[in-house]
C-alpha cells in the first residue's frame, strides 16, 4: 500500500474508528557524531483516550541505561494538547511548521537537564511506505542545525537525520521484531532500510522497504540483508547492510555503532537506539540503527540464549 502524503499529513488526521489504540506518532533524530552524542524527539497521540507521550532523549558511548545517560524524559499521559501538529506544544516542546513538509523547528527546555533549539530542512521528498485513511507512514532525511544544551554543555547539531510520521490502530500487546537503519554520506547519497528477521535470534533480517538515493537518483529498496555482526551490551555493535533497488543498484554498507540507548518509547516497543559511523559504497557517512523488539520478543531471545549457554 502506498500513496500519496501533502501538507494535510503535518496535522492529526481524522480518526476513522473509535479503537482505543487509534495511534499516530511523531518522532525526529538527531546527532553530534564527533561528540558520541546520539537524540530523539518521539511523540505519541492517542485522541480517542484524549492522551499523548513525549518521550526525548539522549545518549552517548558510555553507558546504555537511560538512567546513566546524558538525559531521558518519558512524559506520560499527557493531555491532548491544544491546536495541531502544525505549531503544537506538549510537555517541554514547542513544535512549529514553517513550511509544509520542508522546515520544522523544535525547541525544548526542561530546566537545565536538556534545552535544544533545532532547525529541520527537508533534504529530500518524503518516502511514503503507506498514506491511507486507515494506515500511514512516511520518513524524510533532513538536515538538522541548532544547539543542544546537556550535561552542563552546549553543543552544535549539523547533521543529517531522519524524521518520521505514522498513524493506524496500534496494539500495545502485539508481538515485533524489527529493524530501522539509515546512513548519510550527504543530501545526494543515503540509504533507509526496514527489515524483518530471517532467523529466530533476529541477527539476521530480511530487507522489505525503503530506498536508496545515489547521485541524487532515488529508488525503493526491493531486497537484501541487514545482519548484526556483533553485539555489545545487547546493542548491535557492528552492522553490514546488502540490498538492491528498483534500477538494479547495489547497496553496500557497513556501520560501527558509537553510541546507543536501551530505549523503551512505549508499552509496546523497546530498541536499542544507535548512531553509527557507515562506510556507504566505499564512502564514509554517518546514521542510526534501530534494533526493535516488542518486551515478549526480547525475553524470548534471552531465554534461548541462557538455554543455549550464550
Amino acid at each position: 500500500m502506498t500513496g500519496q502524503v501533502g501538507e494535510r499529513d503535518d496535522r492529526l488526521h481524522p480518526v476513522p474508528v473509535d479503537d482505543p489504540m487509534w495511534t499516530e506518532t511523531m518522532w525526529w533524530g538527531f546527532m553530534v557524531p564527533d561528540r558520541g552524542l546520539g537524540g530523539m524527539i518521539y511523540a505519541l497521540f492517542r485522541p480517542n483516550l484524549g492522551v499523548a507521550t513525549l518521550v526525548t532523549q539522549v545518549w552517548s558511548d558510555e553507558h546504555v541505561a537511560p538512567w546513566a545517560s546524558p538525559y531521558a524524559r518519558s512524559l506520560w499521559h499527557l493531555r491532548m494538547p491544544d491546536g495541531d501538529l502544525d505549531d503544537v506544544r506538549l510537555g517541554f516542546l514547542h513544535l512549529r511548521r514553517l513550511e509544509p513538509l520542508r522546515a520544522y523547528q523544535l525547541t525544548y527546555e526542561d530546566g537545565d537537564s536538556c534545552v535544544f533549539d533545532l532547525r529541520y530542512e527537508a533534504a529530500m521528498a518524503p518516502h511514503v511506505m503507506a498514506a491511507g485513511r486507515d494506515l500511514g507512514h512516511f520518513d524524510q532525511l533532513c538536515h538538522v542545525t541548532g544547539e543542544l544544551g546537556v550535561d552542563g554543555e552546549t553543543v552544535t547539531v549539523d547533521c543529517h537525520a531522519v524524521r518520521d510520521r505514522s498513524w493506524y490502530v496500534r496494539d500495545d500487546l502485539r508481538s515485533l521484531r524489527s529493524s530501522y537503519t539509515y546512513g548519510a554520506v550527504d543530501a545526494d547519497e543515503h540509504f533507509l532500510a526496514y527489515a524483518r528477521p530471517a532467523e529466530d535470534d533476529g541477527d539476521v533480517a530480511a530487507v522489505f522497504g525503503g530506498y536508496l538515493v545515489r547521485n541524487g537518483e532515488k529508488a525503493d529498496l526491493k531486497e537484501g540483508l541487514r545482519r548484526v555482526r556483533s553485539r555489545r551490551r545487547g546493542h548491535p555493535d557492528e552492522i553490514e547492510l546488502l540490498a538492491s533497488d528498483a534500477l538494479g543498484r547495489t547497496l553496500e554498507a557497513r556501520g560501527r555503532v558509537t553510541a546507543s540507548l536501551a530505549s523503551q518509547s512505549t508499552p509496546g516497543m523497546f530498541a536499542y537506539m544507535s548512531i553509527a559511523d557507515w562506510t556507504i559504497g566505499g564512502r564514509p557517512g554517518h546514521g542510526e540503527d534501530h534494533d526493535v523488539w516488542s518486551p515478549d520478543a526480547l525475553a524470548e531471545r534471552h531465554r534461548r540464549r541462557v538455554e543455549a549457554g550464550r
